[in-house]
């Protein structure tokens, strides 16, 4: 994904967000632009951009570096990060059967509640914020289909990750809630788009079909029912329309890959 600030100077020090090189799983999309420090330079480095992944061979080169850098937006995505781990914690429990069960609508509607704060009081979001959730929630990707795709087209791999996300997020809102099954539907919907795969979204949620058919997903923020159809599309709208009658209607601005603290430059806050 195109970004700036490929180097930046060694001023910057206090602001980076250290990554040890060792806490970084192969095939995780990155929340941001990954940098290294060259002492010798004074300047850090970008190593990979948002969304790009690191493989198992690409960590062993960086090992002796025992340091990655993330740059201060990487603030801005930690609500995403931390609510993506939440959920998966309420879904594993959920599952687990242990204690009283609950039932699919407390469920969804916990979800809700625990994902209310990320949208912005209009009801929209950036894709680019969902895939750092969905990530969280998911795990990393098929490597395989991963690789593949990234040697293949990288900006039909970036698509990928972003439109696998949306299905899932959507799917969530949809009272799809099982943590296996969301799992199947991101790396399906990832497999169709970077390589064109075959998959046909499960009856549930097979609304979603748009994700697969339609053109590009915007950078800029996004309303919920966005890249749906029929009866799933009316279902999203209406959930919507709860988030910003109940639920949302205090939040701040969402935070955004563009502007004074994102790291695209096509993108208006």
């Amino acid at each position: 994904m195109e970004f700036i600030g490929k180097k930046l100077p060694l001023e910057k020090a206090s602001e980076m967000r250290v990554c040890p090189v060792g806490s970084v799983r192969p095939f995780v999309p990155l929340p941001a632009p990954l940098y290294i420090l060259l002492l010798g330079n004074e300047k850090f480095l970008a190593v990979k951009g948002p969304l790009d992944f690191l493989a198992p061979a690409e960590l062993e080169r960086f090992r002796s570096v025992e340091n990655f850098f993330y740059p201060p937006f990487i603030r801005e995505v930690l609500p995403f990060r931390e609510a993506g781990r939440a959920l998966g914690r309420v879904l594993v429990a959920a599952a687990s059967g242990s204690g009283v069960r609950p039932a699919p609508f407390e469920i969804s509607d916990a979800f809700l509640r625990l994902t209310a704060r990320l949208w912005s009081p209009d009801v929209r979001v950036e894709p680019f914020f969902i895939s750092v959730f969905v990530t969280e929630l998911c795990g990393p990707l098929p490597s395989t289909v991963a690789v593949q795709a990234r040697e293949a087209d990288l900006a039909r791999y970036e698509q990928a990750v972003l439109k696998s996300a949306w299905a899932v997020w959507q799917a969530l809102h949809l009272g799809y809630l099982d943590v296996d099954r969301i799992r199947a539907l991101r790396d399906g919907v990832f497999g169709a788009v970077a390589l064109g795969t075959e998959f046909r979204p499960p009856a549930a949620v097979e609304g979603l079909r748009p994700i697969l058919l339609g053109g590009d997903l915007p950078l800029r923020g996004m309303a919920l029912q966005e890249f749906s159809e029929g009866a799933a599309s009316l279902k999203l709208e209406a959930r919507a329309g709860r988030l910003a009658r109940d639920l949302v209607t205090a939040n701040h601005a969402a935070p955004s890959i563009g502007g004074s603290s994102g790291f695209h430059p096509e993108v208006a806050a």
